[in-house]
């Protein structure tokens, strides 16, 4: 980003600079000259600082959209898991078969997990970060449905 009225700025300051230098004594010259290439440093300093800022602006809002997209991949995925969580054990007629449907349903979920942050872009530092994360939500899932269906 350029800061068009600054430069535009400094321009005239640096034109009304060299006009007035010829009427100046030779200190009162240097002196000028030297504030004028501090102004024109300081500018130039703004604006790397500002293109950096921009940059990782730019690169944060990149990384906000990755999350979420993840998090929309991954919150369909549960839903998805909820409900055969829902539908299997319903098929089943007897108590222990529920409960075994349950429990195979939940290692298949969690065989699910872990293939899902095996391939996960979520920029977490190791699968194991990935995993516990998503298994906190995983959990609360099976547990309310262990607790349903053992009623």
């Amino acid at each position: 980003m350029e800061l068009d009225e600054g430069n535009e700025l400094l321009r005239s300051l640096q034109a009304c600079a060299d006009d007035i230098l010829p009427t100046l004594t030779p200190s009162s010259q240097s002196r000028v000259q030297s504030e004028v290439q501090s102004l024109v440093t300081g500018m130039a300093d703004v604006e790397s600082q500002l293109d950096i800022v921009l940059s990782a602006s730019e690169r944060c809002h990149a990384l906000w959209s990755q999350y979420d997209a993840e998090y929309d991949a991954f919150t369909s995925w549960m839903m998805s898991q909820s409900q055969q969580l829902d539908n299997e054990p319903r098929k089943q007629t007897s108590l222990e078969d529920k409960k075994t449907a349950l429990d195979l349903q939940q290692v298949r979920l969690f065989a699910l997990l872990i293939s899902y942050c095996a391939g996960c872009v979520c920029s977490k530092t190791t699968i194991s970060v990935c995993l516990a994360d998503c298994l906190s939500v995983c959990l609360s899932v099976c547990l309310f449905h262990r607790n349903v269906y053992a009623n």
